[in-house]
């Protein structure tokens, strides 16, 4: 699987693409929200220690009135850690 990334701050992106020169060109600056096309998924994640819950994706999605799809759960299947990520569907075709 090839990651692909995207972020509001274009200074985030370039420090993104500065430190992972191999997906460069996979990483852009934009809105998650004007990216997701009909049928498909918004994955947003948060890298924040366990006390800060509430500033977990599914929190803040729901706080912004998000219906919340679908959330990880803590460790991988390797071992390492998760963070926190919650996704939202959206629907094959808008109305």
């Amino acid at each position: 699987m090839k990651p692909y990334g995207f972020d509001l701050s274009a200074a985030l992106v370039a420090e993104a693409r500065r430190r992972l020169p191999q997906w460069a060109d996979r990483i852009w600056v934009g809105n998650a929200l004007d990216w997701v096309a009909p049928g498909g998924r918004l994955l947003v994640s948060n890298y924040v220690p366990a006390e800060q819950r509430s500033r977990y994706p599914a929190a803040v999605l729901a706080s912004l009135g998000f219906r919340v799809d679908g959330v990880t759960t803590p460790g991988g299947r390797d071992g390492r850690p998760v963070p926190p990520t919650a996704w939202v569907l959206r629907a094959a075709e808008d109305s």
